[in-house]
């Protein structure tokens, strides 16, 4: 559903981007642009999963860790955040234009200029470039010590049991060397000491990671974090700048509420009352559905995991229900209350069936009124 309505809803901001009639228009429909790519590529992990458990399901347990700590598994986890990050930046940049325009009133619309679009594009470029820098960051080897979960030394491995974290391997190799001289080792040195106990013939031991997107089967971003969780300060930084994120578009169109509101009057001389309520509706409508459906999917999930890091709560086993329900439904939702073209068809739509609704009481009434006036056999 999220990749099919972003996918119906993608010509729309491309033909208005073309046409380049002015500034405020090119930036509101670049930025529109960004909104349904990032939820296009969320609706694409919704995708990649839902085919992996259906083809891998009935086999996961024995392949668990395989796919864990495989490269399929980060991808897709990258896959995920970058999408939503890119919709959650692009939709604020949108808000705070829109906002821009409104309380400086701007009646006519300014023409393209080169400097206007080459700052719309810096922005463009700006936000892409810091969506892929987040995604990306965890999967760093520089940053390995703070981003890797667990090593997995192979099945036949009977010493190193499943993927064992940091804590466990140097509980297992003090128990093998001695006292070590430290209690905190990097992973480099783990590696190291694991090669040095076991003989390196038949190429050795392998040690595959469990990274920072392998947390869950369903790869996501590891919003759940306990405060004594290495990863704590990396994941609240991203809760916190999202949060920002949704209370800035939230802020900003309650402005252009009011706004657009105060002005009605003024406005109302140059227009028709029954065009500008419409709009009015219409705006309304948009403003309600993307404030309601912004707080359902981000307030409930983020209170969840403060409760989690705070140990109130254990909600690691809600991740397949939030990445697979609440994360995607603003890339649902976003396309329908964004795109005019949508939202015309499904206008158009309810608008056919209310017809058909009302001929079809006529229509049963006029076959009894023919059904009388026949002739009694």
């Amino acid at each position: 559903m999220a990749v099919l309505s972003n996918l119906a809803s993608m010509p729309t901001p491309i033909k208005a981007i073309k046409r380049k009639k002015s500034n405020e228009s090119l930036a509101n429909n670049i930025m529109l642009f960004l909104i349904i790519t990032g939820d296009l590529f969320v609706g694409a992990y919704m995708v990649i999963i839902l085919a992996y458990s259906t083809y891998h399901g009935p086999i996961y347990c024995k392949i668990q860790l395989e796919w864990l700590t495989s490269i399929s598994c980060s991808a897709i986890g990258v896959i995920n955040i970058f999408g939503t990050l890119l919709s959650v930046f692009a939709m604020t940049s949108l808000s705070l234009f829109r906002m821009s325009n409104v309380t400086r009133n701007i009646s006519i619309p300014r023409p393209v200029s080169r400097q206007g679009t080459l700052k719309i594009l810096l922005i463009s470029f700006l936000l892409v470039g810091i969506a892929i820098a987040i995604a990306c960051i965890p999967l760093i080897e520089y940053f390995e010590d703070y981003f890797v979960n667990g090593l997995y030394h192979g099945s036949e491995n009977r010493l190193f049991l499943g993927a064992p974290n940091k804590t466990d391997h140097i509980n297992i190799l003090e128990a093998y060397y001695g006292r070590l001289r430290t209690d905190s080792l990097r992973w480099d040195q783990i590696r190291q000491l694991i090669n040095d106990m076991f003989s390196k013939d038949y190429t050795g031991v392998p040690h595959e990671k469990i990274e920072f997107y392998g947390n869950d089967a369903v790869c996501i971003f590891k919003y759940m974090v306990t405060f004594d969780d290495p990863q704590h300060n990396f994941v609240w930084a991203v809760h916190t700048l999202l949060t920002v994120c949704f209370l800035v578009i939230t802020i900003a169109y309650i402005k252009i509420e009011r706004t657009s509101t105060e002005s009605a009057p003024t406005v109302a001389d140059k227009e028709t009352n029954k065009v500008l309520r419409n709009r009015r509706r219409t705006t309304q409508k948009k403003v309600t559905i993307l404030i309601i459906t912004d707080f359902i999917s981000w307030i409930p999930f983020i209170t969840i995991c403060i409760l989690h890091s705070a140990k109130l709560l254990d909600a690691s086993s809600w991740y397949s229900t939030f990445s697979m329900v609440l994360n995607p439904l603003n890339s649902i939702i976003n396309p329908l209350i964004l795109s005019t073209s949508i939202v015309q068809k499904l206008e158009k739509a309810k608008e056919l069936i209310r017809n058909r609704l009302q001929r079809a009481p006529q229509g049963i009434a006029d076959q009894n009124k023919d059904t009388q006036m026949l002739p009694k056999g």
